[in-house]
């Protein structure tokens, strides 16, 4: 047991160190992929509805050699248009981001002292990514922060763990970071490990995690920091819940893994859960035929959910998407990425025309993609075909946490903030939602292809003057520009390096096809 619970506690802050958050706004109309080599630990997700673009922070390491907090703003393009960190004394781990409907970004994480204990950290920025302020909140000991939310009301909460004993905590500031009050939740001897947690409708905080008894716990939190309700939860396997959202009814998704030992070794399944609104299990079922975790998930615009994680393959993580009904049953399964690379997906979120868009890492880098309301993006996903298996996961009994209330809180100076030199690489070229049926037209033969290749595009589409045929690396650096004048084109093989290569064929502005070739 003691073995199991350490290879658990592994896989927690496995996913920790990886995790990743973006911010989003309404009105993204295109489908892209990109990675973002800068960013590769301590990276979260939310959404923003301020003016039609992207944020996404984490923690960089810095030539102190510190972890720093840093900020990244891009177009709905995916196009960088600032990108700052922020240095202080000693380590910054970032872990929580929020956008507010005037374009305020607020950072929040947790920050090393030096002497081995750490601080809940809480950081502003205003829409051009210059710091208003930033406080930390600690105590004796050490306070690790896992998740910040904004509320309804304005108010935010930050949550974690305090001191060696792994205790849940939440603290609740006002706009201006001024707390409001501060809990600690559970027993003395430290049975209660908080992963994470999610603001509800009613203006409180879920939190959930895991007991010393290896089963997971999920409490409900009002808005003046009392208890409504705490539950326990135990299957046939252990559950690693790794993310939670409140649903339309008041009920929760969660999505999770199903970790199983037998005699060839333990290993973990994609699994999704749906809560009713008293905690109770409505459904559970997990992901047959394929190893892997759920990171993220939520709720969409139909009423069904989507799930995004890793499945893997015989010997790749892929970074997935998965759709379901508000049943659970499986509609259908995307992944994304190389085919020869590792990928996870953590944070998904459905944007104003249907698409989704998600935000996870390939082999260490962070990768941002944009789909349509079917996962496609134009690029190189592929279809799934897993099945959903019940699970035996249920509520097993409520329990009961004591609190106790204490914070202090101190200021923390920031020192100037830096231009993060921060280059972005395109994988899948932006391609309008309208125009896939062009692109899906177009054909390239043979691919993959050695001297030359040939460029075929239906007889029945008439080709204009200044028509061309644009071809990118995958740093998104451009490699060949050759003009259209017939319905084929051969392409020369010149002196281009073997790899893989993505293609334009453009008028004007318009983009009337797209694709990717492989240099043998």
């Amino acid at each position: 047991m003691q073995s199991n619970k350490l290879t658990v506690r592994f896989m927690k802050l496995k996913s920790f160190i990886f995790f990743s958050f973006f911010c989003l706004t309404a009105g993204a109309q295109s489908v892209f992929q990109k990675f973002f080599s800068e960013f590769t630990e301590y990276q979260k997700f939310c959404v923003s509805s301020f003016d039609n673009s992207y944020v996404l922070a984490g923690s960089r390491w810095s030539e102190g050699p510190f972890y720093d907090f840093c900020a990244v703003k891009v177009d709905k393009n995916g196009t960088v248009l600032w990108s700052k960190s922020f240095s202080s004394p000693n380590d910054d781990f970032l872990s929580g981001l929020s956008v507010s409907s005037s374009g305020e970004i607020f950072l929040s994480g947790y920050k090393s002292s030096g002497s081995g204990d750490f601080d809940f950290l809480f950081m502003k920025l205003d829409a051009s990514g210059d710091v208003q302020w930033s406080k930390t909140f600690g105590m004796a000991n050490s306070e690790i922060s896992l998740f910040t939310g904004r509320a309804p009301d304005g108010n935010f909460y930050l949550s974690g763990n305090r001191d060696i004993n792994e205790r849940p905590m939440v603290v609740k500031t006002n706009n201006s970071g001024t707390i409001l009050w501060s809990k600690t939740f559970g027993t003395i001897s430290g049975e209660e490990e908080a992963l994470g947690a999610a603001i509800t409708k009613e203006g409180g905080v879920s939190v959930f995690g895991v007991l010393a008894s290896e089963k997971n716990f999920l409490m409900k939190i009002n808005p003046d920091g009392t208890t409504a309700w705490a539950n326990s939860y135990a299957g046939q396997h252990t559950q690693l819940i790794y993310s939670i959202k409140q649903t339309s009814d008041g009920g929760f998704v969660l999505a999770s893994s199903d970790y199983r030992c037998d005699n060839t070794g333990c290993h973990s399944y994609f699994s999704l859960i749906k809560l009713d609104p008293s905690g109770s299990v409505s459904w559970a079922k997990a992901v047959e035929g394929y190893l892997g975790a759920g990171r993220n998930a939520l709720e969409t615009s139909d009423g069904g959910f989507v799930f995004t994680g890793q499945l893997k393959d015989s010997v790749y993580n892929k970074l997935v998407l998965i759709k379901t009904d508000n049943n659970g049953n499986l509609l259908w399964v995307k992944s994304y990425g190389n085919r020869e690379a590792f990928g996870e997906g953590f944070f998904v979120d459905q944007t104003s025309d249907d698409g989704f868009v998600l935000l996870g890492i390939e082999d260490s880098k962070a990768y941002l993609i944009k789909t349509d309301a079917n996962g496609n993006s134009s690029c190189n996903e592929k279809a799934l075909y897993p099945v959903l298996s019940n699970m035996n996961f249920a509520k097993s009994a409520s329990i009961v946490f004591p609190e106790a209330t204490d914070a202090d809180i101190t200021n923390l100076q920031i020192s100037a903030d830096t231009v993060l030199p921060l280059k972005d690489s395109t994988i899948c070229l932006t391609l309008g939602i309208n125009e896939i049926s062009f692109a899906l037209a177009c054909a390239v033969y043979p691919n993959p292809f050695v001297g030359s290749a040939t460029l075929k595009i239906p007889d029945d589409y008439q080709i204009s003057a200044g028509t061309l045929f644009m071809m990118y690396d995958v740093f998104g650096r451009k490699v060949m520009r050759l003009p259209l004048t017939d319905h084929q084109l051969l392409i020369p093989r010149r002196n281009l390096p073997s790899g893989i290569y993505f293609y334009e064929v453009r008028n004007g502005e318009k983009i009337i096809g797209s694709g990717k070739m492989i240099a043998e």
